[in-house]
């Protein structure tokens, strides 16, 4: 019997130990369309969708003022990222979605929506 582990560690990327990653060393930029959904036809997988494993619709009415930051990972990479941006005050473990799985075994994804000022 596997007992969870409730004390998270914040992730580290730094280079080295006297190094301190800042936010946007933490996040990997990869493109949106990448996460769509897409219609039923077009799905490249269908065999990875089912009731219990829904996929996600990221796609809305354009809106400048909403981010999505999308951690993936080992379940335990992404629970300890979602505590590192905790600690630095940006979101709350309760504000990002479920774990959710991907199509590579023993990887989930959590997704944190914030509405966001963009100063011009």
């Amino acid at each position: 019997m596997m007992t969870e582990n409730t004390h998270h560690q914040p992730l580290n990327l730094a280079t080295s130990p006297n190094e301190t990653a800042s936010p946007a060393q933490m996040l990997e930029v990869m493109p949106l369309s990448m996460f769509l959904l897409l219609d039923e036809q077009e799905s490249p997988n269908q065999s990875f969708r089912s009731p219990e494993h829904p996929l996600i619709d990221l796609r809305d009415r354009p809106a400048p003022d909403v981010l999505r930051v999308l951690a993936i990972g080992s379940p335990q990479v992404v629970d300890s990222f979602v505590m590192t941006v905790f600690h630095w005050g940006y979101a709350r473990p309760e504000d990002w979605s479920r774990p959710l799985p991907t199509i590579n075994p023993g990887e989930v994804m959590r997704i944190l929506t914030k509405r966001v000022t963009v100063n011009q």
